[in-house]
């Protein structure tokens, strides 16, 4: 096979946001971007008369220290593009794939994702401009709570985040670390808090109570509750309403409805989430 010449258009996008390509982490790729990989480098590919010198997927597992035997265990995947991307250290960049990709001349996969890519790299940094924090590496990290919360309470949900972060646990926030593009949306969300979140909180407000999206979340985290008590929701409420959670009228609650509660409010939250005690638990 004859490698494709490089497309100056192609490199001519790629110098235009070249700063912000190399600075975000190759996590921040989103669904359609790894769509494109996937099928673009799923077809096995070597260079003629050079052995091992993959032009394919495999090429991103001799970039990084894998064990022995994921090689083999990666080609009996379904997607063993995205799984060996979620196996690159969290310090890898898109800019690294990039150049990875350049220097076995496949140019073919830059035009057929530049774009898609690019685009990822732009929402990456809106989230984590908006969110003062950079979106997690969801499948590299254990929450201390998946936060249940609607639009209009976005302002207090960053504040808490912020709060709480800042004492050195982490929060799953579905607005900051999961594009809202992303497969089987809602399908995802449960299965992350199901396996990497080891609480839930729940921002109770009037507007939660009419969320579809927001109601589905709440039941199957007080699924999760009914199955494992050691897996706890932390209400906070924002205002009073009665028709959120059949499970939540029952669990001790914390107050954030009138200014006064706030100095009291901070702390009792901190101390249900365990910050500052031993965080190491395991989910089963």
């Amino acid at each position: 096979m004859v490698p494709r010449a490089p497309d100056h258009t192609r490199q001519d996008r790629l110098m235009e946001d070249l700063d912000e390509l190399l600075a975000v982490p190759v996590h921040g790729l989103g669904p359609r971007s790894l769509g494109f990989l996937s099928g673009c480098l799923e077809v096995e590919q070597i260079i003629p008369g050079r052995e091992n010198f993959y032009r394919d997927w495999r090429l991103l597992t001799q970039l990084v220290s894998l064990p022995e035997g994921t090689l083999a265990r990666l080609q009996r995947s379904n997607d063993p593009v995205r799984e060996t991307l979620q196996l690159w250290p969290v310090e890898a960049t898109i800019g690294q794939l990039v150049s990875a990709m350049e220097g076995i001349e496949r140019f073919d996969v830059l035009d057929d994702c530049m774009e898609s890519i690019l685009e990822d790299c732009r929402d990456f940094i809106r989230r984590k401009e908006y969110w003062q924090r950079e979106p997690s590496v969801v499948q590299q990290t254990i929450f201390q709570a998946f936060v249940i919360h609607v639009l209009d309470d976005v302002v207090f949900v960053r504040e808490m985040v912020t709060r709480v972060e800042d004492e050195g646990v982490r929060l799953f926030v579905p607005a900051r670390d999961f594009p809202a593009a992303e497969h089987n949306y809602m399908y995802s969300l449960i299965e992350i808090m199901q396996t990497r979140c080891l609480n839930v909180i729940v921002v109770v407000s009037r507007a939660l109570s009419e969320d579809q999206e927001a109601t589905r979340l709440l039941e199957n985290a007080e699924r999760i509750h009914a199955q494992d008590t050691s897996r706890k929701i932390v209400p906070i409420v924002l205002e009073e309403a009665p028709h959120v959670g059949f499970m939540i009228s029952n669990l001790c609650k914390i107050n954030f409805n009138f200014p006064e509660a706030h100095a009291w409010a901070w702390p009792r939250l901190m101390d249900s989430l365990g910050v500052g005690r031993n965080q190491d638990r395991r989910l089963h």
